[in-house]
Order: C-alpha cells, then sequence, then structure tokens
C-alpha cells in the first residue's frame, strides 16, 4: 500500500542527516572608503581592492579633507597614492597615481585651488604594513595619503 512505501521512505531517511541550509552572507559590493587624521598634518583615505572611484556618497568624508586642508590656507599639499603588494608592480604604480588622481579631481572640484596641491602615486613601496598576510594587513596599505607641506618661509 501507499502508507507502507511512504513508511518504508521514511525510515530509509531517518539515518540520513538533513541538509544544513545555506546561508549566502551579504556581499557588500560598495567600496568602503575612511578617513583617518593621522597626526597634524596627514589625513589618510583608504581603498578597497582594484578601487579607484571616488562615490559622491563620501560628502562627510571629503567635507572632513577639505576643512583639514583648510585650517592652514599658507601650506601645500601632496596627495600620495599607495597599493597593497597583490599585483604586477607596474599596475600597482598605475593605480596608486589614479587614487591619487581622483582624490586630487574631488578637492579641486570642492574648490581647494590645484595650485596648492600636487599628486603622485607611490604603488606599493612604502607599504604601512609590510608583507602584509591578512585582508585587513592589505587594507592598510591601499590608502591615498593627504599631507600638509610647509613652505619655506621668505627671510624679510
Amino acid at each position: 500500500s501507499d502508507d507502507d512505501i511512504a513508511a518504508l521512505i521514511a525510515s530509509m531517511n531517518a539515518d540520513v542527516p538533513a541538509e544544513e541550509p545555506v546561508i549566502e552572507e551579504p556581499v557588500d559590493t560598495t567600496p568602503a572608503i575612511a578617513v583617518v587624521r593621522k597626526d597634524f598634518r596627514t589625513c589618510i583615505l583608504y581603498f578597497v581592492f582594484d578601487e579607484t572611484n571616488m562615490i559622491e556618497t563620501y560628502d562627510a568624508e571629503f567635507k572632513y579633507l577639505y576643512d583639514f586642508i583648510n585650517e592652514d590656507s599658507e601650506s601645500q599639499i601632496m596627495v600620495v597614492g599607495h597599493t597593497d603588494e597583490r599585483g604586477a608592480d607596474d599596475y600597482n604604480m598605475l593605480l596608486s597615481r589614479d587614487r591619487s588622481k581622483a582624490v586630487y579631481d574631488r578637492l579641486v572640484k570642492m574648490g581647494v585651488p590645484s595650485s596648492r596641491m600636487n599628486y603622485k602615486g607611490e604603488g606599493e613601496r612604502s607599504p604601512v604594513v609590510p608583507n602584509a598576510k591578512t585582508e585587513e594587513d592589505h587594507q592598510k596599505n591601499r590608502r591615498v595619503e593627504v599631507i600638509k607641506i610647509d613652505l619655506p618661509q621668505a627671510d624679510n
């Protein structure tokens, strides 16, 4: 009978462990960028792996940078891009330059005079964490530093 078949199937499946449901973690595709004030002269922006774009929603971070730069209207600003060590040297050099240029362009768009700023890429040459092993350590190396540079004072 059908009841006997159902009972037989149920008894056969009794020893088979139930499959664990697969829970997929949500993937955040929004580039994570944060601004950290390292010291009196330097602010650092962090990038996700292989990203250069400056998303318009980071208004608060760029307002902070704008205010940081304008605390001292006499200093020049150097915008320096960095990468982690993953990837080819030439590619990382271009990526770091593109990151610094993206920050530079956004600051110019906000009203910082381009005559006060320069930008450059350092690639993977100046890691904060040499020989990074964890993603957290790699993240510390993927950055743009916005550095105030004092100009020599002219003698009167």
